[in-house]
């Protein structure tokens, strides 16, 4: 869909981009063909997309063969795309709060895309990390959430995000994308991110275990964790573990007792979230 056409349709309709929703909608044909090969699809393959707006990439994935099911906020967007491509039968709508729709477990197939609204893209990806439903995700996200979840320990965007989707997804930063594809213009750029669900990762008990600790962890970067730690019990029912617990701790993993909260990677916090009485963490 090119940009004129858009502008043509929201004319037409009486329709505008809600900030509210964080609506910018894709016009780039090109970069739309580009994401449907990227999404490795199998032949007559069907597939979930966030957030499709007037449907660039909806169009291009159906003109591709493949049948979409989308979540849709806006309901004037939600009708016209029922419209246009839905008498086909390759489009089912769903009209409804993304991560809400994702937190029920309503979403659940191999693979999901989407041009992601910039203010749910954390709560978004962690409800669909959470959920482990998903094998394949391809988003378009804010080149600054995009940094901050393939961020490495020790660099300055690393954080309790990096490693809890690290913990169960390989991320991968796939290219930066203008403002100038996109209508309106956001004021930031954008970027492409892959995520893929690693076949060994925290099951859903170890998983909650392991948000508590991170949580805990990230609480404050700048101090040391066994001080930080020093008095704090993982569980309501368990009892305070005082320093010298979480000095041993550390030292029994091989993490310097002087870290923080950015030196550990995902696999050190699977660890030690498993060391005080919780469920053991397969670590690979």
């Amino acid at each position: 869909m090119t940009l004129t056409e858009i502008r043509a349709i929201l004319a037409e309709r009486g329709l505008a981009p809600q900030r509210r929703f964080g609506q910018h909608f894709l016009h780039d044909e090109n970069l739309c063909r580009w994401l449907v090969r990227e999404a490795g699809l199998g032949a007559g393959e069907a597939v979930w997309e966030i957030g499709p707006g007037l449907g660039s990439l909806t169009g291009a994935l159906i003109g591709a063969g493949h049948r979409v099911r989308a979540v849709e906020i806006d309901r004037g967007f939600a009708r016209f795309l029922e419209e246009r491509f839905g008498p086909g039968g390759m489009l089912e709508v769903f009209e409804a709060d993304a991560v809400a729709f994702c937190e029920s477990g309503r979403l659940r197939g191999r693979v999901v895309m989407g041009n992601l609204p910039y203010n749910v893209t954390t709560p978004l990806i962690m409800a669909l990390v959470s959920g482990g439903a998903v094998s394949e995700m391809l988003f378009m996200v804010q080149e600054e959430a995009a940094d901050r979840l393939v961020a490495q320990p020790g660099e300055p965007d690393y954080g309790a995000v990096s490693v809890l989707v690290q913990s169960r997804c390989r991320v991968a930063f796939l290219r930066r994308v203008s403002p100038s594809v996109f209508y309106p213009e956001p004021a930031v750029d954008s970027a492409i991110i892959r995520l893929s669900a690693l076949q060994q990762a925290p099951d859903d008990a170890a998983f909650t275990q392991l948000k508590v600790f991170v949580k805990r962890g990230f609480s404050n970067k700048r101090k040391q964790l066994a001080k930080l730690l020093a008095g704090w019990s993982p569980g309501t029912n368990r009892p305070p573990l005082d320093r010298s617990y979480w000095f041993s701790a550390l030292q029994s993993l091989g993490i310097r007792p002087d870290a923080r909260a950015e030196d550990l990677a995902p696999k050190s916090w699977q660890a030690l979230a498993a060391l005080p009485g919780g469920p053991e963490t397969k670590i690979s």
